[in-house]
């Protein structure tokens, strides 16, 4: 947030900037209040204009907007052009076909480099975050991996709590406190609790009658069921 608003201030040029997450709803007590409280404390407040209703922000000086948008308003994404910066807050709570979608709204000339910022807890090792930019090679990509021990405003009650991970939840720890992707874990995996005695039986298949074929793609990893159900 302190990147793009020094943006606005020091780049010679006219800024549109997006700011998204997964939902609008969650835009309005984060991203949109971190801007606000940010620029009440570099006491620049009559420099800007807030739109409390479209959630926008502009830069009265320059005509620099930022612009909030959730991803379950694709329609309103689609209407802006323009835009010179993305910042994605959440990123991991994102889809990859939200992410291209939101990396086509680049596009025309500009007096300055376009860029999308990304910012998230790396909380699944097989997100597409990790295919698309870590195991890959693109160019003009920067990854910055910080931890708690990088900030300087959090407290040592926190920082406390933070390694109390360590005890009782260590993929959590390895999340929050080293900064490494975490590894999804299921409670009681049907694959890994299986048991002949208790899941096989005797049937006689009736090709007469229907096999039904259920998936279900929610949870991870995937379930899928074969059912032969009739009355005899």
């Amino acid at each position: 947030a302190q990147k793009i608003l020094g943006r606005i201030f020091w780049d010679n040029t006219k800024h549109r900037v997006l700011v998204v997450r997964k939902t609008n709803r969650t835009i309005k007590e984060s991203v949109f209040q971190l801007f606000k409280e940010l620029i009440l404390d570099w006491d620049m407040w009559n420099e800007f204009t807030f739109n409390k209703s479209e959630l926008s922000i502009t830069h009265n000086h320059t005509g620099s907007q930022i612009i909030t948008t959730g991803m379950d308003d694709p329609e309103k994404l689609k209407s802006i052009a323009g835009i010179t910066i993305v910042w994605i807050e959440e990123a991991t709570e994102l889809a990859k076909e939200d992410f291209e979608e939101i990396d086509r709204r680049l596009r025309g000339y500009t007096d300055t480099y376009k860029q999308i910022m990304m910012s998230y807890n790396p909380v699944n090792e097989q997100h597409w975050i990790v295919k698309r930019f870590f195991e890959s090679e693109e160019e003009d990509v920067s990854i910055y991996k910080t931890t708690y021990l990088d900030n300087n405003f959090i407290d040592e009650d926190y920082k406390r709590m933070l390694n109390e991970l360590v005890k009782y939840d260590l993929n959590a720890y390895r999340v929050y406190c080293l900064g490494e992707w975490g590894v999804i874990n299921i409670e009681n995996p049907f694959m890994h609790n299986y048991r002949p005695e208790l899941h096989e039986a005797e049937v006689e298949y009736d090709m007469d009658k229907p096999l039904i074929v259920a998936l279900d793609f929610n949870i991870f990893p995937m379930a899928i069921n074969f059912c032969h159900l009739y009355r005899d």
